[in-house]
């Protein structure tokens, strides 16, 4: 990934934090010389430096016979937008670009024995279902129904040994720009620009 220093976000916190927001990521492996993506959510199982992050595919999806010992990548996107240089000082002489966060994990894939599976579910489940009145759980399938959705998924498991996050929002921006931009995206009404703004605001220049 192309990651000016001003972009690079070190915040192996913050990056992980991205992911559990916006769990939902691309998997990429090349197989034969030809690229294969799987579009799945992820878990982190465990944090810190070298965090392993945790998902689990269709049996039928022909990606995970690929993925065992494997080199992959997972690819994570959180606030983005596009900014317009009406919101900046100068708009005649700027052109419009595109303020993004993205968080790329690489390493080694694992598959996890079939012990595994409800527990990498129940993790997701778990997750996704925080907050709700009544979570549902993994618990109250019938077991006939677990035993067959086991036989129908693998789950697997991303060692991470290199985390790239690239936080793009404006950092390389005056402060009135930046301000300016923030203020812009928040008149469009849309709920994913204003969250947008706010990642501005906060991980912008002071």
């Amino acid at each position: 990934m192309y990651l000016p220093s001003h972009f690079l976000q070190q915040d192996v916190c913050a990056a992980l934090e991205l992911i559990e927001a916006e769990p939902f990521g691309m998997l990429l492996s090349v197989a034969d010389g030809a690229p294969m993506i799987s579009h799945i959510p992820f878990t982190i199982a465990r944090r810190g430096p070298e965090p392993v992050l945790a998902a689990h595919v269709a049996k039928a999806n022909p990606h995970w016979r690929t993925l065992a010992g494997a080199r992959a990548t997972a690819v994570f996107r959180g606030a983005h937008g596009y900014i317009s240089p009406r919101w900046y000082t100068n708009p005649k002489r700027d052109v419009p670009t595109w303020n993004y966060e993205v968080v790329h994990c690489s390493g080694t894939v694992s598959i996890a024995p079939d012990s595994e599976k409800i527990a990498v579910l129940r993790q997701l489940v778990e997750a996704m279902e925080a907050g709700a009145p009544q979570p549902w759980s993994v618990t109250e399938l019938d077991a006939h129904y677990r035993e067959g959705l086991e036989g129908g998924i693998v789950a697997l498991y991303l060692q991470v040994d290199q985390l790239e996050a690239k936080f793009k929002l404006g950092q390389n921006r005056a402060p009135a720009d930046l301000e300016g931009a923030a203020a812009g995206l928040r008149t469009t009404g849309r709920q994913s620009d204003a969250r947008l703004a706010d990642e501005m605001e906060k991980w912008g220049p002071s």
